[in-house]
């Protein structure tokens, strides 16, 4: 029986798009590599707004970030990250559920209007 390693990603997209202003979106993925959550990210980000799912990821791929969680020389970039959509209790939260394997999969997109 193979055995499969699924790895905790934590993903982030910072950009620009007319009429909206500045869109930040991040997010915990479980992939087996990057390049998986990367897509498993770029799909969660465009939730049904675009017709061809390839031409999105194709799309946003390559502005997304992504830190392997496993890598704890990450946290505090992915802490200083999560810190612009919550507060610092609530991040401290999110890791001692990630040391203690009960942090699930979740999605955040926070809009900055120029307007």
């Amino acid at each position: 029986m193979k055995h499969i390693v699924i790895k905790t990603y934590f993903c982030n997209l910072e950009y620009f798009a007319t009429g909206e202003g500045l869109i930040i979106a991040i997010g915990f993925v479980f992939a087996n590599n990057k390049d998986e959550a990367r897509k498993k990210f770029c799909r969660q980000h465009m939730c049904r707004l675009v017709h061809d799912e390839n031409e999105a990821i194709e799309y946003f791929s390559p502005a997304v970030h992504v830190f392997d969680m496993k890598d704890k020389k990450n946290h505090p970039k992915v802490k200083q990250i999560m810190k612009s959509f919550m507060s610092e209790g609530a991040v401290d939260s999110v890791f001692a559920a990630y040391d203690h394997g009960a942090l699930m999969e979740c999605y955040f997109k926070h809009y900055i209007n120029y307007n």
